[in-house]
């Protein structure tokens, strides 16, 4: 557990003075968000050592085929991170395979291929004649070949002049039930999935602290009508840092899937597709829990001087 002072006026995580425990990846993240300045300050080269580097993150280790086991009575015995790396790597192989013979989804809708209602149709019911079901992941962005949405319901538009979209579900739901008969149930993520912070990826977590704190020292420096951006570097090992862009160029700016990511078909993404999206998922990064609630982070939203002429 932390006990922080009583002159230290600004407590971070939930705000109180005791009863705080410091988890392996707040820990992690205290340190990592140390400056270069301050690493310096400290006697370290910030490109040879920094103080997250202290801490443990990547262990190697060894393939099962080459770890030492024990022959006893006849009967051969292995330590229990063997017996835990085997079930992993079953799992692993299970979950390729269920890769391989087209586990959920079956059918992806994207709004870079046009919907073609007949094709679809055919891939619905061969899917469901060869399964017994099958489940269809729809991008609210999804437009007729003529350039229509196949959700747009006519609504008012954003900022920028877009259709507000937020009907393509029930609309291809109801082309299944009344041109094949299925019954079915879809479902919208909406705002379920944006606020679900308590299954973010530690990928997704570490490069929003990243960005948030990169949008901190560009407005520090003086910089406006920028953003920052992230660059990836390397695919395996997943290697990004962050970039910069200014706004004229991507505000209003639509960026859309590569083809090399799209399937022939149109129905699904290419293993290049996967590669790419995989790290982004990658590792678990939970927030503290109390009485069955998650715990975050609020911001005090203390007022500051206005620097800003009336007119400007």
């Amino acid at each position: 557990e932390i006990e922080y002072p009583e002159d230290m006026e600004q407590i971070p995580g939930t705000g109180d003075r005791k009863g705080q425990h410091l988890s392996a990846e707040k820990a992690y993240q205290i340190l990592k968000a140390v400056s270069d300045d301050d690493v310096r300050r400290l006697g370290l080269d910030p490109e040879y050592a920094r103080p997250e580097w202290m801490l443990v993150t990547v262990l190697p280790v060894p393939p099962p085929h080459v770890r030492p086991s024990v022959l006893f009575g006849g009967q051969q015995s292995s330590d229990d991170l063997t017996h835990i790396l085997v079930d992993r790597l079953k799992a692993n192989e299970k979950l390729k395979d269920c890769i391989r013979k087209g586990d959920a989804p079956h059918i992806i809708l994207l709004p870079e291929v046009p919907f073609n209602q007949q094709q679809f149709l055919r891939r619905v019911k061969a899917t469901v004649a060869e399964k017994g079901f099958c489940v269809v992941v729809v991008s609210e962005g999804l437009r007729f070949a003529n350039g229509k949405f196949v959700g747009e319901s006519g609504a008012a538009k954003d900022a920028f002049g877009h259709a507000q979209l937020g009907g393509v579900a029930p609309v291809v739901a109801n082309l299944v039930t009344s041109k094949l008969g299925y019954k079915n149930h879809w479902a919208v993520a909406d705002y379920l999935q944006r606020a679900a912070r308590h299954i973010a990826s530690a990928t997704d977590v570490e490069q929003a602290y990243a960005l948030g704190r990169a949008a901190v020292k560009l407005a520090v420096a003086g910089k406006t009508a920028v953003m920052p951006t992230i660059v990836r570097t390397s695919d395996a090992p997943y290697r990004w840092k962050i970039g910069e862009a200014k706004l004229s160029k991507v505000a209003n700016v639509e960026r859309f899937m590569p083809k090399s990511f799209i399937s022939k078909d149109g129905f699904d993404i290419t293993p290049k597709a996967l590669r790419y999206l995989t790290p982004l998922i990658a590792g678990e990064d939970y927030p503290q829990y109390k009485n069955g609630v998650p715990e975050y982070v609020r911001l005090k939203l203390q007022r500051v001087a206005k620097k800003l002429p009336e007119q400007w």
